[in-house]
């Protein structure tokens, strides 16, 4: 059935229309004013500090995404609509905001990601504890910006390494109240959960959570994070040479400096000295070496000054 609107009166055509206009946008969302798939596009609104939006128990999520920070990211190169498919026209759709969030196995799967290592991460990812107390709110953008992620780490030395990494955990663990707000679990100040802990301060600046709060893989990172009951408290899992930490946090690193420092800078200067862990047999016989050599000379000064003095007494 066609209906005509020529016949009909200018006012009763003017109601029909705006009765059809408001059902399109009830089914359709808001009729665009703009559109665009860069990256220059989304930032007029997006790169704006203040963006942001009001969830339950009145928490504010921030919307902004820093320009630089995501240009020197590992997925600086692609558009936003890339991921966020959809969102190109403006203002966006109810539809398209309702929509199944990105997810980075969206794209981070088959033979093209097998040498990063995606579906032993995800196996991983799958038997944390994070996963196995919270589920489906527990994704991989609660710890990694998808907007400023970058996944090389081999130009940053071991101090800076562990400066980023610790950083990621302490955004939830150290604030409280976030994780009451965002997850709805109370937990206790992990200066009291970490008091046995020797030299606290010390071992959260030089080494990472995740060397005591993971299980050992092949990876310098793993993903599977141990129940707190789990997380190493014996010393010497760490302060051996049998270490933990070559298997995680040094895997790389030892070898890498070897190749470009040399061997000896390596071992003298590397930053992967650890009490109890770090031994050379090479070092370990010169210093004995020199120790003997230090005590035989100051026996034979001593022992000369000595038979000077007789002498002088007996003149």
């Amino acid at each position: 059935m066609t209906i005509s609107l020529d016949r009909w009166s200018p006012i009763l055509r003017l109601f029909v229309w705006a009765l059809l206009t408001t059902v399109a946008y009830a089914q359709e969302g808001p009729v665009p004013v703009s559109s665009g798939d860069t990256v220059e596009y989304c930032l007029r609104c997006h790169g704006m500090q203040t963006m942001g939006q009001i969830e339950t128990l009145g928490r504010i999520r921030s919307l902004a995404v820093d320009a630089e920070a995501f240009k020197s990211s590992t997925h600086g190169a692609k558009s936003c609509t890339f991921c966020h498919y959809g969102f190109g026209e403006f203002p966006h759709s109810e539809k398209v905001v309702a929509r199944r969030k990105p997810q980075c196995t969206s794209c981070h799967r088959g033979e093209r990601y097998e040498n990063w290592g995606f579906p032993a991460v995800k196996e991983e990812f799958d038997a944390s504890v994070h996963k196995a107390t919270l589920g489906d709110a527990f994704t991989c953008f609660a710890c990694h910006d998808p907007h400023t992620f970058e996944p090389s780490r081999d130009h940053r030395t071991i101090p800076l390494t562990v400066a980023y990494s610790n950083a990621i955990c302490m955004q939830c663990h150290q604030d409280r109240e976030r994780m009451v707000t965002r997850f709805a679990i109370a937990t206790a100040p992990l200066e009291a959960t970490h008091a046995f802990l020797p030299n606290r301060d010390v071992h959260w600046r030089t080494v990472r959570c995740l060397d005591c709060h993971t299980a050992p893989n092949e990876r310098m990172v793993s993903h599977h994070i141990l129940p707190k009951e789990e997380a190493v408290r014996n010393c010497v899992e760490c302060h051996s040479q049998e270490s933990r930490l070559m298997s995680k946090l040094y895997v790389h690193r030892v070898e890498e400096e070897r190749q470009t420092a040399g061997f000896l800078n390596s071992v003298v200067l590397n930053d992967a000295y650890v009490v109890g862990m770090t031994r050379n047999r090479y070092l370990d016989a010169v210093s004995i070496g020199l120790a003997i050599i230090t005590l035989i000379g100051i026996f034979l000064h001593a022992l000369g000054r000595y038979l000077a003095r007789r002498k002088v007494r007996k003149s």
